[in-house]
């Protein structure tokens, strides 16, 4: 149900529950959207999910518990699903999951935007903490085995155009010590773009985008954005949702990862940060660039400091605009104008701490070589169209859900047989399949999918067929559809799907004195007061 309400959220919708302008609009001046339609239709998926609910728990209210135990686990068990999914019915209700669903649409389309409309002299650099790196033996004995401790490694990767075609290159920044707090996080970014442009001269303007770690989602972290670098200007740094998927930084992890696999099966070690480094420049990696650094150093930081941008509520905006001087924000991408903050005297302004590179493995070719190689020129462009596939070899594919129907771009699927359906491989969000590994993995970078409601259940097919049937005995019938018009939601209000602040909610006096009353006797007489 919920993969399908994915797919009916847009930015604008007649339907209150799939509207991103209604919904993610709070009321304020600079967060909030007018939206140019009324919402007078409904849901019918939406509808019946929220009367199940309803239903689930007028039945547990009347039915017989063996004791007060089973009783209060059931409905608390029911309570919580309500406030998890149930929104429309009772406004007091979070609607955890709907909600977020919707922010993760939301906060992915500044991504798709960004690639969309990527110039030349532009790229987007995507950023992540990978999990920390086991030092891995080819031969360790059991005592050895303990107690290790893990390298600290940061992935960036950069997806810029050249000659309306789409490429990617990933740079890892290796530590064997190293704190993930904000100010490394703002160094490695630093030298993360200087080696973008190094690879690619031409790029002078950045896109950020992360998710919601507190290094990156910062005041410090955003302050810093507009001084990391002298060469290439951050024009956005935007966030994900919090839990809103697996970024690019993690594939790249892994594909990083299986070659040191590889690499200490041939019989090496890999404990350090240089040994890290050594197997993948001694791997066939292609488009990635490793580097061997330390933290900044911390006397450094304590002389140079960014200008300040008073951000209050950091944590409910999730998009900053770097421009005229201060920053722009957002609480959701594209939700009206956003607020403009004032930076302060950039004349104060001193340069941030830098990394200090121990070693340096850049995997870059110059323009002749990448020209003769075709690995950029090979790259799939972003809206180039496809060759529509005969129309008899698409209708069996068709209802199996391995063929995109429509428009496709060249990176999507190759015309194949049936007999070659076994070597397909699928995209597992969305419906594409591909003939090759290669291009499975680009169209999950670039992630512009492909998605269509789940498949109809026996029951819908059967009254569809009977509606085809009966339209050849010129019968006049009715037709359904999940969005009925007159039925909207009234109890919808504007900015329901908005993430809510957390409140703290402090013991009372006499919670206080009741629990100060009990430790007092168990002072006094040395027993413990049993838990209730």
């Amino acid at each position: 149900m919920f993969f399908e309400f994915q797919t009916h959220v847009v930015k604008e919708s007649e339907v209150a529950d799939h509207c991103c302008t209604f919904a993610l609009s709070d009321r304020t001046k600079d967060y909030t959207s007018s939206c140019s339609h009324l919402h007078q239709n409904s849901c019918s998926h939406c509808e019946e999910l929220d009367t199940v609910l309803e239903c689930l728990m007028e039945v547990s209210k009347t039915i017989n518990y063996d004791n007060d135990d089973q009783r209060d686990d059931t409905m608390y068990t029911i309570s919580e699903v309500n406030d998890c999914f149930m929104y429309a019915k009772c406004q007091s209700c979070s609607g955890m999951k709907k909600k977020h669903i919707l922010r993760s649409v939301n906060q992915d389309m500044a991504r798709k935007s960004v690639l969309e409309n990527l110039k030349e002299d532009e790229m987007l650099v995507e950023r992540d903490w990978a999990m920390k790196f086991i030092p891995m033996q080819y031969r360790e004995s059991q005592s050895n085995w303990f107690g290790k401790r893990g390298l600290n490694w940061h992935v960036s990767v950069a997806t810029f155009k050249y000659r309306q075609a789409l490429t990617m290159h990933t740079v890892l920044h290796i530590f064997d010590s190293a704190p993930q707090d904000a100010e490394t996080s703002n160094a490695v970014l630093g030298n993360s773009l200087e080696i973008f442009h190094q690879i690619n001269p031409s790029l002078t303007t950045a896109y950020i985008r992360s998710d919601n770690a507190g290094s990156f989602h910062g005041a410090s972290s955003v302050c810093a954005m507009p001084f990391l670098s002298s060469i290439v200007h951050c024009k956005r740094m935007d966030f994900a949702d919090p839990q809103g998927g697996k970024s690019i930084c993690d594939r790249k992890a892994a594909h990083v990862k299986s070659y040191i696999r590889r690499y200490v099966n041939e019989g090496n070690d890999v404990c350090t940060a240089v040994d890290f480094k050594n197997a993948l420049m001694k791997s066939n990696i292609k488009k990635v660039s490793v580097v061997v650094a330390l933290q900044p150093s911390k006397s450094e930081s304590k002389k140079k400091e960014p200008a300040v941008f008073k951000l209050p509520k950091i944590t409910t905006v999730n998009n900053f605009s770097f421009k005229n001087g201060g920053v722009q924000v957002w609480r959701q991408f594209e939700i009206w104008q956003g607020c403009h903050i004032p930076a302060v005297d950039n004349s104060t302004t001193r340069d941030l701490p830098e990394l200090t590179i121990i070693d340096t493995f850049l995997n870059q070719q110059t323009e002749t070589e990448v020209r003769q190689s075709g690995i950029i020129e090979a790259e799939v462009p972003l809206q180039e169209p496809v060759r529509q596939v005969n129309e008899n070899e698409v209708e069996p594919l068709v209802n199996d859900n391995t063929v995109t129907m429509g428009n496709q771009s060249n990176d999507d699927v190759d015309s194949v047989s049936e007999e070659e359906m076994s070597k397909l491989f699928s995209c597992n969000e969305c419906i594409k399949t591909f003939s090759k590994y290669g291009n499975l993995l680009r169209h999950l970078d670039i992630g512009k999918h492909s998605v269509k409601q789940e498949n109809k259940k026996l029951s819908d097919k059967s009254k569809i067929e009977y509606s085809r049937h009966m339209e050849k005995v010129n019968t006049v019938t009715v037709n359904s559809d999940n969005f009925s018009p007159g039925n909207s939601n009234s109890d919808l209000p504007q900015g329901w799907a908005l993430k809510l602040r957390r409140t703290i909610k402090r013991f009372t006096q006499d919670q206080k004195k009741y629990l100060q009353e009990k430790f007092d006797r168990g002072e006094k007489t040395g027993q413990k007061y049993p838990r209730i």
